[in-house]
């Protein structure tokens, strides 16, 4: 051992590999800020999370948001900006 006394700590080497989706099926700039803002605000539904961007009640009525930002992969947050594209 280098240390002495020996460090109480672990240690781990974490690889990425990227993403084969190279295009999003919607508009990015509306994507990004909608991840933006439903991360902006831990713990909260997207309900509540998203209320900023001027979505009306009705817009927001799907199930899809009553879940919580980290609750979703990259389709789901595609298919969240297709329905804040169409509502607004």
């Amino acid at each position: 051992h280098v240390f002495i006394p020996p460090p109480k700590v672990e240690s781990a080497v974490v690889r990425l590999t990227r993403n084969t989706t190279e295009r999003l099926d919607c508009d990015e700039k509306l994507f990004f800020r909608v991840v933006k803002q439903a991360f902006s605000t831990r713990r909260k539904t997207l309900r509540n999370a998203l209320r900023p961007l001027g979505l009306s009640a009705e817009a927001m009525s799907g199930e899809l948001f009553d879940k919580r930002a980290e609750q979703l992969g990259v389709g789901e947050f595609v298919a969240l900006t297709r329905l804040v594209e169409e509502a607004r």
